[in-house]
C-alpha cells in the first residue's frame, strides 16, 4: 500500500495565470463600478422611493389631523368624562399628526446633506413601527446605505460597507 497523501496533491488542476491571485486571497480589491457609474446629476432610486414613500406618510398624517380635529368636534357635544376623553384625544391626534407630517412633508425637500440622509432613515425606522408600512420601509432602508445613495448625500463611504456585498 502507497502512501499517496504524502507525497502531495495530485497537479491535475492548471496553475493560476502568472501574478494573479484567485478571488478571496488577498491582493488588491476588485475595482468598484459605484466610482465609474456615479453620476452627482443623477437621483438614484431609493432616494425617489423614498420621497414617494414620505408623500404618502405625509397625506396620512393630514388624514389622522382631520380624523383629530374630528374627534374633538365630537367632544364638544358630549358630556361629562367622554367630553374629556374625546378632547384629549382629539389633541393628540391633531397634534401628533401636524408634527410628524410636517416632518414627512418637509424631508421630501431637504438638501443632499448627511444630515438629510439620517433623517430620512429616521423616518423610515418610525414607519417600520406600523406593520402596514413594512412593505414599503424595509426595502427602501435596505437600499438606502448603498454606496451610490450614500455618495449622492455627499457622505464618503470610507468604512467599506457591508451594503456593498449584497448588491
Amino acid at each position: 500500500m502507497s502512501n499517496d497523501w504524502q507525497q502531495g496533491p495530485p497537479q491535475h488542476h492548471a496553475p493560476p495565470p502568472t501574478g494573479a491571485r484567485p478571488p478571496g486571497m488577498g491582493g488588491p480589491p476588485p475595482q468598484n463600478q459605484w466610482d465609474a457609474d456615479f453620476d452627482p446629476n443623477t437621483k438614484p432610486d431609493p432616494v425617489l422611493w423614498y420621497q414617494l414613500y414620505a408623500g404618502a406618510l405625509a397625506l396620512l398624517y393630514l388624514a389622522v389631523v382631520g380624523f383629530g380635529i374630528f374627534v374633538v368636534v365630537l367632544g364638544l357635544e358630549a358630556s361629562g368624562s367622554a367630553q374629556v376623553e374625546a378632547l384629549i384625544q382629539g389633541v393628540i391626534f391633531t397634534g401628533m399628526g401636524v408634527v410628524f407630517g410636517l416632518a414627512s412633508a418637509a424631508s421630501i425637500f431637504f438638501p443632499r446633506t448627511k444630515w438629510a440622509h439620517t433623517t430620512h432613515i429616521i423616518i423610515l425606522a418610525l414607519g417600520m413601527t406600523s406593520c402596514c408600512c413594512l412593505p414599503v420601509c424595509i426595502p427602501i432602508l435596505m437600499r438606502y446605505n448603498k454606496p451610490d445613495v450614500k455618495r449622492w448625500f455627499g457622505i464618503e463611504d470610507t468604512m467599506g460597507s457591508v451594503a456593498n456585498t449584497f448588491s
